[in-house]
């Protein structure tokens, strides 16, 4: 690749690490278009794309066959782009699941609903910002059906690097009623000291199964357990 391909390169990946919305929508575009065109000026190919077909929204909507129409759009860069396509569609049917805001009473009827057709159990983080938005979640499951066995380092680390103002969990008890295990209790005081640790408020640890939803929240054990497993209180 030429120096000076390089070094525009090395400049648009630092737009986009340090403030990616002060990029255009071609600029975006561009720098896409850069792992799928390593030795090729992306930008011109952005530019027509967008004037082309009307917005960038448009370009991920866009067949393989239209956009292969575009000079410098090849098989490989119009497969990606109508990858990427497919991948915003899913991630935006997914994020429109989920309630936009948090509220206990309507994200226990949407737990209801989600879970009900799992066969194993399954451990969702859920991630909430300063404005209670709900802004997605995090799976964590195994292989075994009846149980789900959680690694404190892991929990740790997706609390940690969620940057999240406050954390939900969900999981589900198949073939069992919905009332928390000492396993459950457990994982509740873990998740409320890492989140303490962390500054995130944790909202709540919900139970899934066929006889109904359990909250730590709504039994009033959720208070308890944060007074107690608190990181300021235990440090004074």
């Amino acid at each position: 690749m030429p120096e000076l391909h390089t070094g525009h390169r090395s400049r648009m990946y630092e737009k986009l690490f340090q403030s990616p919305e002060v990029l255009c929508d071609h600029e975006l575009l561009e720098i896409l278009l850069f792992f799928v065109l390593p030795r090729v000026n992306t930008n011109p190919i952005a530019h027509e794309l967008i004037e082309r077909f009307g917005s960038l929204d448009a370009v991920f909507r866009a067949s393989a066959e239209s956009l292969q129409n575009v000079p410098g759009v090849g098989r490989n860069a119009a497969t990606y782009l109508v990858t990427v396509g497919a991948l915003m569609k899913r991630i935006s049917e997914y994020k429109e699941e989920i309630p936009q805001i948090f509220n206990l009473y309507t994200f226990s009827n949407y737990v209801q609903k989600k879970y009900a057709s799992l066969n194993k159990e399954v451990l969702d983080l859920y991630f909430i910002d300063k404005s209670n938005s709900m802004t997605g979640s995090y799976r964590m499951s195994s292989e075994l059906a009846d149980r789900v066995t959680v690694e404190p380092k892991e929990l740790i680390s997706v609390i940690a690097g969620s940057k999240a103002a406050g954390i939900l969990i969900v999981h589900n008890h198949v073939n069992a009623p919905a009332d928390p295990s000492k396993q459950d209790d457990e994982l509740t005081k873990q998740c409320q000291l890492i989140c303490s640790m962390c500054n995130i408020k944790f909202y709540d640890h919900l139970i899934y199964s066929e006889s109904g939803v359990y909250s730590y929240y709504a039994a009033d054990r959720l208070i308890e357990i944060a007074q107690k497993y608190d990181i300021h209180s235990i440090v004074k």
